[in-house]
């Protein structure tokens, strides 16, 4: 059977904020899936049987200072 659609992903912990996420170097839309090791981050990719590189950029919030309101 000759396979048409990829979905890759990443997971990341649950406090994380993503910040950008690329295929090929390019920008893409993504979807997020809870899952219980934390954040599911999935992209379509539209070319299967090749390399394919999928970049996520995450960071987390600031922790709030001590006395802020």
């Amino acid at each position: 059977m000759r396979q048409r659609r990829l979905v890759l992903g990443h997971t990341l912990d649950s406090g994380a904020e993503i910040r950008r996420v690329t295929l090929y170097g390019r920008r893409v839309s993504y979807r997020i899936r809870p899952t219980n090791r934390g954040l599911g981050v999935l992209v379509a990719a539209r070319r299967p049987g090749r390399a394919h590189e999928l970049v996520v950029w995450a960071g987390y919030p600031p922790a709030p200072r001590a006395g802020a309101t």
